[in-house]
């Protein structure tokens, strides 16, 4: 799995979870508010053309820039890949998809490389090593019922992966099963379906060593699952509550995003408090202990780190700030206005998509994709085409 930020993963998938039990709470993609989840998923929106990237930048929910030149970009209907940096994009949706009325879940896609990708769409699984060129179609275990989680897959390799299905249920009692392949999906083995033990979403570092979102849209603390056994039996680990937070009732309702990992002993999680912060965490032992940095207020969008000292974090209006210190202290950049997605690479290297707020309410946004090469001091306007 490409353990580099993949947030519109989870951020979707968290808010999905807290807006369930939150009275007038709404879920968001990076920005925009998705539907509530008492719902069914989300219409399509109108199938692309292979000319339209340009058309459909408002609709992106993952930028998921591999290398400074490799990168996919996904909405809920299409899935673009790039080799130019950003600047020419080609439609890769598979033709499952494309003829069918399947929408695509943040979650649901996996980008293991510039060329290499996993898309679990309707009761089909899909792998490309080809830049989306060709896709191969595997069946999932079975359908996944449920419509806020849809399928999620975990893969190690091309042969060897993990999938979460939703087995739906409502309130707070969300049912999930985790299944695993060692033959690029031919065949499948059920790994856990036992409630409330088997995780809403997974990390997988190895065949038997792996992290787990905790299926809990109740919880008041932070926790995470960690397996040995390849998923068959978890341990809780707490997260300790940051020593100081100011919310208007104590505790709040807390989603913990999954880890990611730098080396085996370093890495970094996000934890939410619903509509009070975002706070990053850092782990020096391999996760087993968990220390707080300084609460982002406002409740951002999401927030990611690209090496141990160097981050970001894009609040709601579109404000985007960084920190170079692992997230103790955070400045603003001077990004242009709109801004709904952040991506970067490495400390210089970045992306955003931005879409003004138009000037008639039945205009449609003008959105475009920006490009910094010297970590978000400047930023240029890419000339967005789209290839065959």
């Amino acid at each position: 799995m490409n353990f580099r930020a993949n947030l519109a993963r989870w951020s979707t998938l968290g808010s999905v979870l807290m807006v369930i039990v939150v009275a007038g709470g709404c879920s968001f993609r990076k920005v925009a508010p998705s539907p509530s989840p008492n719902m069914r998923s989300p219409r399509p929106t109108s199938l692309p053309s292979r000319r339209a990237f340009g058309s459909h930048l408002f609709a992106i929910e993952n930028l998921d820039m591999v290398t400074a030149s490799a990168g996919w970009a996904v909405t809920n209907r299409g899935i673009w890949h790039t080799s130019s940096g950003g600047r020419t994009w080609r439609w890769v949706t598979p033709l499952g998809v494309t003829q069918s009325p399947v929408v695509i879940l943040p979650q649901a896609f996996e980008a293991m490389g510039p060329q290499r990708a996993w898309l679990a769409a309707g009761d089909s699984l899909f792998f490309t090593d080809s830049g989306g060129a060709k896709w191969i179609s595997r069946s999932l275990p079975k359908p996944p019922i449920g419509p806020l989680v849809g399928a999620q897959p975990d893969f190690l390799s091309k042969q060897q992966g993990y999938v979460v299905l939703d087995e739906g249920g409502g309130t707070s009692q969300f049912h999930y099963s985790l299944w695993w392949t060692a033959n690029g999906g031919r065949t499948w083995t059920l790994v856990s379906s036992a409630f409330p033990q088997t995780p809403a979403g997974i990390a997988f570092r190895s065949a038997r060593n792996g992290w787990g979102v905790p299926n809990n849209p109740l919880a008041s603390r932070p926790e995470l699952l960690v397996t040995h056994s390849g998923g068959r039996q978890w341990q809780q680990i707490a997260l300790p509550l940051p020593p100081t937070l100011p919310t208007p009732f104590r505790p709040p309702q807390v989603f913990t995003g999954l880890p990611h990992w730098f080396s085996p002993t370093t890495g970094w999680t996000v934890v939410t408090y619903v509509g009070v912060a975002k706070i990053l965490y850092w782990s020096h032992d391999g996760g087993m202990h968990w220390t707080a940095t300084q609460p982002v207020l406002n409740n951002p969008i999401a927030m990611a780190m690209v090496t141990p000292t160097v981050g970001w974090a894009l609040l709601r209006g579109g404000k985007v700030l960084q920190t170079r210190d692992g997230g103790n202290s955070w400045s603003s950049l001077p990004t242009p206005p709109g801004t709904q997605v952040v991506e970067f690479v490495n400390p210089d290297h970045g992306w955003l998509v931005t879409c003004p707020t138009p000037q008639g309410a039945s205009s449609p946004p003008r959105c475009s994709l920006w490009e910094t090469v010297d970590g978000g001091v400047h930023w240029h306007m890419l000339p967005v085409q789209s290839g065959n």
